[in-house]
């Protein structure tokens, strides 16, 4: 076959087939997440807007992307069910409930998209290689994230002086999504059964600029998950060779943070302040009154939006609402322990789904990477959160893996497929 008739060929495949078109607009978007704060100029960000362009793209192919909802969307939804019914039946009766109602309409939405994009990757991410190329987009993305943070594409935040972000982006925000690339980056160089020698590369190349992107931005929480998430990896299913490789990766991990963070004034004005006075920027206090709100209503809560006006209030918060700053408090105080309990079961398969996939060709990232959100979670309420559902539908997706099985050779262990063969895309 001649040269022109192969090339004919292989584009009508590629026109017939736009399995492509999807999964580049997926890409893509993943690539954006990390520039959310990036602003078109008519009401729109960067990340927004490719978000849209991709949820079309997934009408070229809805086999491929919505063909499977697993059981821990079917716990969210009874969540968001719940939400939406207590939401209504308690904003109604509030003086301003114009104000807390659009509130509770602008949250909805939102959690809507959000409940898509963990259906949609839940789909996607079932393929090993498209979970392998997500992990590495990601990774790419926090890396061009800090490259421009460092080069000077940062800003102090007027609250707190010395915290460097990027685009005008919450600092907190900044470090989440910096610590969850480079733990990504981590799980292809040395958390998954199939060696990436670019990620390797990678790792050792831009490691500490994502290590010090983190640092610099004052946030504690950010620093505290980022080294749970590492400390999973020595636990991962492999031979003690690779075990004490990846601990001696881990030590050298802490002591770059706490280097980094004593050669940083402000960063280290704030540790002596969380060691030596205690200081959590206020968080003791609405934890206190988190809890104090939970036992006093503890079965259905205060409701969605009233229960963080009635944070406020207890604060002496200058503003109409207050955040819980803990995913845990959040949902408690909103919708109790009844309706709490769809959400904490969906997490809870989440991460069952997790551990199991230890036994598989991801090995130990989707762990290591829900570890660190959990952790997070406790300073944060990161619900809204894009990355927080992408990471709980990479857990969902690692069920779907092949298992596989450690064979003792003479020499060295190895890892092959035991049972059932990878879900392919078609």
């Amino acid at each position: 076959m001649s040269r022109s008739k192969v090339a004919f060929t292989n584009h009508h495949v590629l026109s017939g087939d736009l399995s492509w078109v999807v999964l580049s607009m997926y890409y893509l978007f993943i690539f954006s997440i990390p520039f959310l704060s990036v602003e078109l100029g008519f009401g729109s960000s960067l990340s927004s807007l490719v978000g849209y362009v991709f949820a079309l793209a997934t009408l070229l192919k809805p086999r491929l992307c919505y063909k499977r909802i697993d059981k821990a969307l079917w716990f969210f939804g009874i969540y968001l069910l719940i939400y939406v019914l207590f939401g209504l039946w308690t904003i109604l009766d509030l003086p301003d409930s114009s104000v807390a109602l659009a509130n509770l309409q602008a949250v909805v939405r939102t959690l809507l998209q959000l409940f898509v994009l963990f259906w949609i990757s839940t789909n996607l991410l079932a393929d090993d290689r498209v979970a392998r190329k997500t992990l590495f987009t990601f990774a790419a993305g926090c890396i061009v994230l800090a490259i421009l943070q460092t080069a000077g594409f940062a800003g102090e935040v007027e609250s707190v002086e010395g915290r460097e972000t990027a685009f005008g982006t919450n600092p907190n925000v900044i470090a989440d999504l910096l610590g969850l690339g480079l733990l990504a980056l981590i799980a292809l160089a040395y958390g998954q059964q199939k060696i990436n020698g670019r990620a390797r590369v990678l790792f050792w190349l831009f490691s500490a600029i994502l290590f010090l992107g983190i640092v610099r931005t004052g946030s504690r929480g950010a620093i505290v998950g980022v080294v749970a998430g590492c400390s999973v990896f020595v636990i991962q299913r492999t031979n003690l060779f690779r075990r004490l490789r990846l601990g001696v990766i881990v030590v050298l991990s802490l002591i770059f943070v706490v280097i980094a963070s004593y050669n940083i004034e402000s960063v280290r004005e704030r540790w002596e302040r969380t060691f030596a006075e205690g200081d959590t920027a206020g968080r003791d206090e609405i934890f206190d009154q988190g809890v104090q709100m939970f036992l006093e209503k503890p079965i259905l809560g205060w409701g969605p939006v009233y229960h963080q006006i009635e944070l406020a209030q207890r604060v002496h918060y200058p503003g109409y609402a207050r955040d819980f700053h803990n995913l845990y408090l959040h949902l408690l105080t909103e919708v109790g322990v009844l309706g709490s309990m769809p959400f904490f079961a969906g997490i809870f398969l989440c991460c069952w789904y997790a551990w199991k996939a230890r036994k598989t060709s991801q090995g130990i990232a989707p762990l290591a990477m829900l570890v660190n959100i959990l952790i997070i979670s406790l300073v944060g309420t990161p619900i809204t959160d894009r990355t927080f559902w992408l990471v709980l539908a990479y857990a969902c997706a690692s069920a779907t893996y092949p298992v596989l099985t450690l064979r003792q050779s003479r020499f060295f262990p190895s890892l092959n497929i035991q049972r059932r063969a990878p879900v392919r895309l078609h």
